[in-house]
């Protein structure tokens, strides 16, 4: 397994009346539990919040929990994220994934998401927004926390 304490920062770089920004310490455990599969749990705890995103919390949480597949010859990754919204209610922003490397020697996936959720972007992490995307994503052929 693995434990890490970070600090983050996330802005999106605007000024003015557009500039959203927010820090948090956040504790990071992810769990190995083959060689396949994998789980994460992570918390946080925000600090120096600007005015004009000072609920941004409500919408990001303070925590998720992320299960990862991965085929054993790394051709198919399979991932699914739940963050916890605030409130008391069940309420929480969803990320699904699948990836699949289509050359064997080569870390480019094609990639297809679907998130279901707010804070999906600074800007306007206030709205619900439900996306699904295709692209293509590099992932790291060996140990990654990304």
């Amino acid at each position: 397994g693995l434990v890490m304490l970070q600090y983050e920062h996330e802005s999106n770089g605007r000024d003015s009346i557009w500039s959203r920004s927010w820090n948090r310490i956040s504790l990071l455990g992810q769990i190995f539990f083959s060689r396949n599969w994998s789980m994460e749990v992570k918390l946080w705890a925000p600090f120096s919040l600007d005015d004009p995103n000072r609920d941004i919390v409500y919408y990001n949480g303070y925590g998720l929990v992320a299960a990862n597949y991965k085929s054993d010859n790394e051709r198919l990754w399979l991932s699914a994220c739940i963050t916890k919204r605030g409130g008391w209610n069940l309420n929480a922003n969803t990320e699904l994934e699948v990836a699949w490397r289509a050359i064997r020697k080569c870390n480019l996936y094609l990639t297809l998401q679907y998130y279901n959720g707010y804070a999906e972007s600074m800007i306007d992490y206030d709205r619900f927004h439900s996306y699904l995307r295709i692209g293509f994503a590099i992932k790291p052929k060996h140990f990654s926390i990304f």
